[in-house]
């Protein structure tokens, strides 16, 4: 597995800016559609807070 991470990070710094932008676009809407997914199918709380929401 250390390899592989090898090889991913050094892919990573190899990419252009616009490349490593459509790449974290492309992640942050498939992690949007996977939490919205196990919303509707009830394997998480709906009310659960967000990791970006702040607590008080």
């Amino acid at each position: 597995m250390s390899n592989y991470s090898k090889r991913v990070s050094e892919m990573w710094q190899n990419l252009s800016e616009d490349e490593k932008i459509e790449w974290k676009r492309r992640y942050e809407l498939n992690r949007e559609f996977r939490l919205d997914v196990r919303k509707r199918d009830g394997e998480i709380d709906i009310n659960m807070p967000s990791a970006n929401s702040s607590i008080e």
